[in-house]
């Protein structure tokens, strides 16, 4: 799914503009509010949402949204860099598909600036800052990883690994999207 920055800004704006203060920071049940966020409900399936988070024993077992964050932030950037990772391996092979030689280029770059916003966000959460990252969640998880994604869909590549890649790290971000727009309502000090 691709999107346009008219799309981002209005993601951003709606957030912003008619999200409920407190409700991640301030429940229990904060991934389910995480992953079932009408801001992006239709782009990410709620239900893997739940399942690849919850897999995560230390990001459940943390009570410190905060700290909630720092961990979804720096699981997007594993998978992320792990996915890069396995497409770079891929372009190190001898013979190699003309069509699938560029869409690895393509989604080698993708993921780049993907796990780039995404580290610039984990240093803003850091530091304290909750308005700056919620752009940079918001660009790794859509106009970054679209790239790979188009490139992919319109190749017709049925690699599992670069598939499934497309679909996780944009989750990540979408949640730590979600969390720091709730931690900027309602800071924890």
């Amino acid at each position: 799914m691709s999107f346009s920055i008219v799309q981002v800004v209005f993601i951003l704006f709606t957030s912003l503009t008619f999200s409920k203060p407190n409700v991640i920071a301030n429940t229990s049940n904060w991934l389910n509010e995480a992953c079932n966020e009408n801001n992006v409900k239709s782009v990410i399936d709620p239900n893997l949402c739940l399942k690849i988070v919850k897999s995560q024993d230390k990001i459940v077992a943390s009570t410190n949204p905060i700290d909630k964050s720092v961990m979804i932030i720096e699981s997007g950037i594993s998978n992320g860099t792990n996915t890069r990772t396995y497409i770079e391996n891929l372009m190190k092979k001898r013979y190699l598909d003309p069509n699938l030689k560029g869409v690895l280029r393509e989604c080698k770059s993708s993921y780049g600036s993907a796990i780039w916003s995404l580290h610039s966000a984990l240093l803003e959460v850091k530091d304290g800052d909750y308005l700056a990252p919620s752009y940079d969640l918001l660009i790794a998880s859509t106009d970054n990883i679209d790239r790979c994604r188009n490139a992919v869909a319109s190749r017709k590549i049925k690699d599992a690994t670069i598939l499934i890649g497309n679909k996780v790290l944009p989750m990540f971000g979408f949640i730590g999207f979600n969390i720091v727009i709730h931690l900027r309502q309602d800071p924890i000090n």
